[in-house]
C-alpha cells in the first residue's frame, strides 16, 4: 500500500492528488520521450538503409560507366585500326579509280562514298551507253586521265580525251545534252568523284548550244564564281534533275565560233 505523504500546509488528500498528477505527467513525458526515441531510431535506420542503397546504386552506376567507357575505347581502337588499314590500301584502291595524288587520306572518304554511288548506278541503262559520247578535257594533276577514260569505256561510253584550252583551272563541271539519261550523267560525274575530282556543277548544255539536244557529255572546267562548295555523291544520286548552265550565252556569227567560245572553259 502506497504511503500517503504529508506536505506542510496541504492536507493529505490534496497532497495525494498532487502526487498522482506529478506521477501521471512523468509517465506521459516518459512515454513521449520513448516514442520520440523510437521514431528517431526509425528515421536513423531508414536513413542508413537509404544511404546504403544510394551507395549501392552509385557503385553499380560507376561499374556501368566503366564498362561503357571500356567498350567505347574498344570501338575507337577498332576504328583506328580500320582507318590504319584503309590508309594502307588507299593508294592502291584510289589508283584503280584514277587517282594519283600524294595524300589519299584527304580524299579517301569522299572517294569511297562516290564508289558506293558508282556501284549503284553502273547497272542502270547499260544498253544506251553505246550511243552516248563523252569528251574529257583532262587537266588535273592528281588524276590519271587515261585510267578514267578506260573506266568510262569499260562502262560502255564512247570516250574522247581532249587537250584542254585552259590548264590553270581544274575539272569541276559535267555538261550533258537533253538526250542523255540523267542516270548516265550522274554515273560519269561520280566516276570523276571517286578519282578525287571535286565536282562543283552538273549542268545541261544551254538551249542555244548545238549540243543542247544531243547525246554528248562533256567534262571540263568552268569560270563560274567558286563559292567553295562541291557536290556530294549522295546528293548527286538523289537529285531528280539538273539545271541548265546559268551563265550568259554569247552569240556568234558562226557555229564554229560558238564552239570555240564554249570550249574556252573546258
Amino acid at each position: 500500500m502506497m504511503m500517503k505523504r504529508s506536505i506542510p500546509g496541504i492536507n493529505a488528500a490534496d497532497a495525494n492528488q498532487l502526487l498522482d498528477l506529478v506521477i501521471a505527467k512523468s509517465r506521459a513525458a516518459y512515454r513521449k520521450s520513448w516514442l520520440i526515441g523510437i521514431i528517431s531510431l526509425a528515421i536513423a535506420a531508414s536513413w542508413l538503409i537509404y544511404t546504403e542503397y544510394r551507395v549501392s546504386q552509385n557503385y553499380r552506376l560507376v561499374q556501368q560507366l566503366q564498362a561503357q567507357s571500356k567498350d567505347l575505347s574498344n570501338q575507337i581502337r577498332s576504328k583506328e585500326i580500320y582507318l590504319e588499314k584503309m590508309n594502307a590500301i588507299a593508294p592502291y584502291a584510289l589508283t584503280a579509280f584514277g587517282y594519283k595524288g600524294g595524300s589519299p587520306s584527304n580524299v579517301l572518304d569522299e572517294a569511297l562514298n562516290a564508289n558506293q554511288v558508282f556501284n549503284e548506278l553502273k547497272g542502270r541503262g547499260t544498253t544506251v551507253r553505246s550511243r552516248l559520247r563523252v569528251e574529257y578535257y583532262a587537266k588535273d594533276r592528281d588524276t590519271d586521265p587515261a585510267r578514267i577514260a578506260s573506266i568510262l569505256k569499260e562502262l560502255g561510253f564512247e570516250v574522247t580525251v581532249r587537250k584542254p584550252n585552259v590548264t590553270v583551272l581544274s575539272t569541276d563541271t559535267v555538261w550533258f545534252g537533253r538526250s542523255v539519261p540523267i542516270d548516265q550523267a550522274k554515273l560519269v560525274a561520280v566516276t570523276l568523284m571517286r578519282a578525287g575530282v571535286r565536282v562543283r556543277h552538273i549542268w545541261k548544255f544551254r538551249k542555244q548550244s548545238s549540243n543542247a539536244e544531243g547525246t554528248l557529255i562533256q567534262l571540263g572546267a568552268t569560270t563560274a564564281p567558286d563559292n567553295g562548295t562541291f557536290l556530294k555523291p549522295q546528293v548527286v544520286l538523289e537529285t531528280k534533275d539538273f539545271p541548265e548552265d546559268p551563265r550568259p550565252f554569247v552569240t556568234s556569227a558562226t557555229s564554229s565560233a560558238t564552239s570555240r567560245r564554249e570550249k574556252k572553259t573546258k
